[in-house]
């Protein structure tokens, strides 16, 4: 039975709160344990082709034959650059898949990981801002980039490799405008005694 990946946001909403901005992890990086996985295939590939000694060599030196060999010296780099590769590859599928950056009538809620969850979260009435941290040439070609969400306290919500990032801080902003504005449009509380 496959995994079920339940969106952590639609699943904690409060009666009345709703989605405004939702956004994830972008694919971009997978771009590293993909080099590191070719890189390691490649190197693969060259070990068959330069193969191992012939029989003649071996039968009359076995040693210097085998220690020599080109393929003894590749595979064990072929090796590293592949179980690199796989381990980091896991672990940005685990993120791609498992990241949730969502923006609600209420609050902005930050979610990691599928198996070990790891949430965060900011009320509106807490919330003083965001901040595009980083994003290189290739980030607004490809429309992502590191945010900071800042709240009360000193309290921050750092999101890498945002996909949307400047769509994502706009909606912030609207959440903290329309939070002000709803501030001051109640009508402050003045207890009045009534003298008999």
């Amino acid at each position: 039975m496959p995994l079920e990946i339940v969106r952590y946001a639609e699943k904690n909403l409060e009666p009345g709160e709703r989605i405004v901005f939702q956004t994830r992890t972008h694919w971009i990086t997978l771009v590293k344990p993909s080099v590191s996985l070719g890189i390691g295939f490649g190197l693969l590939a060259g070990a068959t082709i330069l193969g191992m000694p012939d029989h003649q060599m071996l039968r009359e030196d076995p040693g210097t034959a085998i220690l020599g060999s080109p393929h003894i010296l590749i595979l064990p780099v072929a090796l590293y650059f592949l179980v690199q590769g796989s381990l980091s590859a896991f672990a940005q599928l685990s993120a791609l898949k498992g990241s949730e950056m969502t923006i609600t009538s209420r609050r902005v809620i930050h979610k990691e990981g599928i198996v070990w969850r790891d949430a965060d979260e900011i009320h509106a009435g807490k919330l003083e801002g965001s901040r595009l941290i980083k994003q290189s040439w290739l980030g607004q070609m490809l429309n992502y980039g590191t945010l900071a969400i800042n709240g009360t306290g000193g309290k921050v919500i750092t999101l890498p490799s945002a996909r949307n990032p400047m769509a994502f801080r706009k909606n912030v902003s609207r959440l903290i405008a329309f939070h002000e504005n709803r501030q001051r449009r109640q009508p402050s509380r003045k207890t009045t005694k009534n003298d008999d």
